[in-house]
């Protein structure tokens, strides 16, 4: 990916579902990416019934142009844009991919996203997601090579301004952690993420489960409570992995935020395993694994980790039943419950945490709020 496609100040056509749209979107010196959505539906001025790939948006059913000559457009133009094809049926995958390999060759001169929201998300969403596995399975097979899997989770923001937006959940990230045991390791994955519903410590481990990962961070107008200050602890934490989708007001806000935080020596504290002791056979070929700032502990045993700064160290189970029964504080020389731990806010430099029965565990460490 390039450093102008992870550049804060990309620059997107969307919706680009008639041909004006597209024609109009090619030509821009101010486009930089051209999303289109498909569906199966009709095409505008014809009698047929029969249901075809059109470019269009859910309500929306008709169209003035395929999505076979949209995409014979985009070829056409010899254009160096990324290209985003948004599904919103999975019924016109493979039609299109067929389209797509007729069309355009490969290897390909610009980059080409095959997104589709695969897993249900925050706020008890009221869209259909595509069949995840399906998806994957069906791009790996008939993508062109080069492509760009973009997976994400349908959402639903909350009924009135003043209720605080739902956020990516452990469960949200490890059934896409699931899934990405189904992508081939060759194959370039970017997750699409909603800013009011972004969340620090999760989303982290999702970008560590693979390095040709990346967070595509958007916004609709007017949702409510966007989370600037998660956004800007991303961009400073993987500066290099985070594709900008948002209005020139979001992205004011977040750069100078950005800004601001550079001028604090600490932004946020990172965390390393110092040492994993387990008598459990399966557990000792899983050994603790994450990022800086969430790391997943596949029980029973003891773990040690050390923190660079003062931090709140928290714990969320994430399977079976391992339970912590003991935690021991290098610095106060004496045991503490994890509860001590939130309390305190401060985890000052190693404790060791201990745990019984089987299952995994999620340790992480909260960013600070600016």
């Amino acid at each position: 990916m390039s450093n102008a496609q992870t550049s804060i100040n990309l620059r997107w056509s969307h919706a680009t579902n008639s041909r004006v749209k597209l024609i109009n979107a090619l030509k821009s010196d101010v486009v930089d990416f051209i999303e289109g959505d498909v569906l199966l539906g009709n095409l505008a001025g014809h009698s047929s019934d029969a249901r075809v790939p059109i470019m269009a948006h859910p309500p929306d059913t008709t169209s003035d142009i395929l999505f076979s000559e949209w995409i014979r457009l985009v070829k056409e133009s010899r254009t160096s844009k990324g290209i985003k094809v948004d599904f919103k049926d999975f019924d016109a995958v493979e039609s299109c991919l067929s389209d797509i390999a007729i069309t355009i060759p490969t290897p390909l001169n610009h980059e080409l996203w095959l997104n589709a929201d695969v897993l249900v998300g925050p706020g008890e969403p009221k869209g259909t997601a595509l069949p995840a596995e399906a998806f994957v399975d069906i791009c790996t097979r008939n993508g062109p090579a080069g492509h760009v899997l973009s997976i994400g989770w349908t959402t639903e923001l909350a009924g009135t301004p003043q209720e605080v937006p739902s956020v990516y959940s452990w469960k949200n990230i490890f059934q896409m952690i699931r899934l990405l045991d189904k992508v081939p390791r060759e194959t370039v994955v970017t997750f699409p993420v909603r800013l009011s519903h972004l969340v620090f410590a999760p989303l982290t481990l999702l970008l560590s489960v693979k390095s040709a990962t990346s967070l595509t961070v958007w916004s609709h107008a007017g949702d409510p409570l966007p989370k600037y200050e998660v956004m800007t602890f991303l961009l400073w934490a993987y500066p290099n992995r985070i594709y900008i989708d948002l209005s020139e007001e979001h992205v004011r806000r977040v750069m100078d935020l950005l800004e601001s935080l550079r001028k604090v020596v600490v932004l946020t504290s990172t965390m390393k395993v110092i040492t994993w002791n387990t008598t459990d056979a399966a557990a000792s070929q899983r050994a603790p694994w994450g990022s800086p700032y969430a790391i997943v502990v596949s029980g029973p045993g003891s773990i040690t980790v050390e923190v660079a700064d003062p931090c709140r160290l928290k714990s969320v189970g994430i399977s079976g039943d391992l339970t912590q029964i003991a935690s021991h504080s290098k610095d106060l020389g004496r045991c503490l419950d994890m509860k001590t731990l939130v309390d305190d806010m401060t985890l000052l430099s190693q404790v060791t945490l201990t745990f019984i029965g089987s299952g995994e565990v999620v340790l992480f460490v909260e960013q600070p709020i600016p």
